[in-house]
């Protein structure tokens, strides 16, 4: 189905099977803000996360 999709449902994806899944599960302002929230609240990158890198 890859070639088809257009995007991912967050809680049914495998985020550590492509790096892009995760960005793929958001719209790009939504996208663009949860990793502007994490570089301002967790800069040190010290709590796991779907956003990285």
């Amino acid at each position: 189905m890859e070639p088809l999709c257009t995007g991912h449902y967050i809680a049914e994806t495998d985020l550590t099977a492509h790096p892009a899944r995760a960005e793929r599960s958001f719209g790009a302002n939504d996208w663009k803000r949860l990793r502007s929230r994490r570089a301002r609240y967790d800069p040190e990158g010290l709590f796991h996360t779907c956003l990285a890198p």
